[in-house]
């Protein structure tokens, strides 16, 4: 059995839907700290919700605040912790950042311990 399209959509049901689609707004997308990455909403929103441990991440070395997440999920949530943790000693701190960060690469790993040592420093303020 061959059915008609046109029944489907009737032309004026076309003309309305493609009337619509012109006259969608152009919505920008926020600037993102990786140029060619897409803008990540939740990621935008985790920044809000703990904007000390966004600060420390997203000001490493480069930027690895992707890495939100995992520190959220192990319950180190804000400046506080982030200060504790980087007052301890390298290998303490090592050993943390690998329980934090299961599978954490060893470029991730040297970054984020950057970071913490420019936090104990104070040449890093979150």
């Amino acid at each position: 059995m061959e059915v008609d399209s046109s029944t489907l959509h009737p032309p004026e049901h076309r003309a309305v839907e493609a009337k619509r689609i012109d006259q969608m707004p152009i919505i920008p997308t926020l600037p993102t700290h990786s140029l060619n990455a897409p803008f990540d909403h939740e990621l935008f929103t985790m920044s809000e919700a703990y904007p000390d441990l966004y600060r420390f991440l997203s000001s490493c070395v480069p930027d690895v605040s992707f890495h939100i997440y995992d520190f959220v999920a192990d319950g180190c949530i804000g400046g506080a912790y982030l200060r504790a943790i980087a007052s301890w000693p390298e290998e303490k701190i090592e050993k943390t950042v690998a329980e934090i960060v299961p599978g954490i690469s060893r470029m991730d790993r040297r970054v984020l311990l950057q970071g913490f040592a420019a936090l104990a420093a104070g040449t890093m303020q979150i």
